[in-house]
C-alpha cells in the first residue's frame, strides 16, 4: 500500500497513535510475563523485579533502583515499545532497573484472542 500511495505522488511519515494498546492491570500483566522474562534474562534477574502502580504512575523497581512510568499511556509505551524511542528516556534513568527492563522490553504485541493477557 506505502508503494502504491508514494507511486502517486503521497508520503507520509511512521507514528505511533497514543493510547492504542492499553494497560489495564500493569502489576497483573507483568507477573503473567515472568516466563517470557526468565527466557530474555534468567530466573535470578526476574525474582528482583517488583512491579507496582503508586497513584497514576508505574514503577518497576530492582534493586534500589525504579524505572517510572508516569501514565498509562507511558507505561504502554515502556511496555510495548514506540516507533519514536519513548521507552529509552525512561530506561535511562532507571539505573540497574533500566538495564535489566532494557534486556527485556518491548515485549511482543499483544493481539485481542490467542495473545490477550
Amino acid at each position: 500500500m506505502k508503494d502504491l500511495l508514494e507511486a502517486r505522488g503521497l508520503t507520509g511519515i511512521q507514528s505511533a497513535l497514543p493510547s492504542m494498546t492499553m494497560i489495564i492491570h500493569f502489576e497483573q500483566m507483568l507477573k503473567k510475563m515472568r516466563p517470557y522474562f526468565i527466557e530474555r534474562i534468567g530466573e535470578n534477574a526476574v525474582n528482583g523485579l517488583v512491579f507496582k502502580e503508586v497513584g497514576d504512575e508505574y514503577h518497576v523497581y530492582y534493586g534500589g533502583d525504579r524505572v517510572v512510568a508516569e501514565s498509562r499511556g507511558a507505561a504502554a509505551q515502556l511496555i510495548f515499545g514506540t516507533w519514536t524511542g519513548a521507552k529509552d528516556a525512561m530506561l535511562g534513568v532507571g539505573g540497574c532497573a533500566g538495564e535489566v527492563l532494557r534486556a527485556c522490553l518491548p515485549i511482543p504485541g499483544v493481539r485481542y484472542g490467542v495473545n490477550y493477557v
